[in-house]
């Protein structure tokens, strides 16, 4: 019955392709971790990106120009008072955008990892303002969803906004996304790529989870502080069904998508094809 559903689904619904599987993209653009055409950094990666103006920046976030010193004070330059403080000064190798963060932190619009505001707060998860948060939650003055007192009395105003569910069965489209490619290092949700998921009962693949159910639910902007890095789903496909945790974000899915890596991506499709399948799916 449940490939029966699938197959029905599939034949009514559009397949646009996957840019990691076939075809690539048209000129002037790339093809992201999760296989979706685009330009900018997010798509095409390159160097962390320094404005040589820090009158409204710190470089213990942003960096410094390549010869500068980060001084104790966030200023950058090259004198023995810049240089004789140096603290932690970060090479652009180094781009949290290419190795992701660890647990306790995110990524900043510069490519660091920190817990401060202007880590979290400028360009992830600061989109509250439209998606609203989860229960407990507030939006908070910087975007993100947060439960501290003070910032919850300058939140935004979202009288009639009600976040995405995770609640009930979800019917929708998995695409292949290269895990390395989302962070090196580092998944969303600050877990090492290196350790294994599984259990000793159970396989437990990796996934990641659309943007419009992961956010509301993320804590002060920081990923791994979101409750959906501890569970686990089952996910149904023509092929089987197999269980997998949530750990890395998709930007570009729609509501009630996910990524899967290639492991899983074959063990609920039976192959890779055009790189997008369509699934059910739940959390447990």
């Amino acid at each position: 019955m449940i490939a029966a559903g699938l197959l029905l689904f599939t034949l009514v619904s559009s397949v646009a392709g996957n840019c990691l599987v076939g075809g690539g993209c048209g000129a002037g653009a790339c093809c992201s971790a999760y296989g979706y055409c685009g330009s900018g950094s997010y798509y095409c990666g390159g160097a962390v990106v320094v404005h040589p103006t820090y009158a409204t920046g710190d470089c213990r976030i942003r960096g410094c120009l390549g010869g500068g010193c980060c001084s104790r004070y966030g200023y950058c330059g090259t004198s023995a008072e810049h240089c004789g403080y140096v603290v932690a000064p970060v090479q652009v190798v180094t781009n949290c955008r290419a190795t992701g963060c660890p647990a306790g932190t995110c990524c900043s619009q510069y490519g660091y990892c920190g817990a401060s505001g202007a880590h979290c707060g400028t360009v992830a998860y600061g989109n509250c303002g439209y998606s609203a948060c989860g229960a407990g939650l507030c939006c908070t003055r910087f975007g993100y969803c947060g439960a501290v007192a003070t910032y919850c009395a300058t939140k935004k105003s979202l009288e009639d906004a009600q976040p995405a569910s995770i609640d009930g069965e979800f019917q929708g489209q998995a695409t292949y996304y290269n895990e390395t490619r989302a962070g090196s290092d580092f998944s969303t949700c600050g877990i090492e790529r290196s350790r294994s998921l599984s259990e000793e009962d159970q396989v437990v693949y990796t996934a990641a989870l659309n943007q419009a159910q992961f956010d509301p639910y993320t804590v002060d902007g920081i990923p791994s502080n979101n409750p959906i890095c501890q569970k686990k789903a089952i996910v149904k496909g023509l092929q089987g069904e197999i269980i997998v945790r949530f750990v890395d974000r998709c930007a570009e899915c729609k509501e009630g998508n996910i990524g899967l890596t290639q492991e899983a991506f074959l063990a609920v499709n039976g192959e890779i094809g055009t790189g997008e399948t369509n699934i059910e799916w739940h959390f447990i």
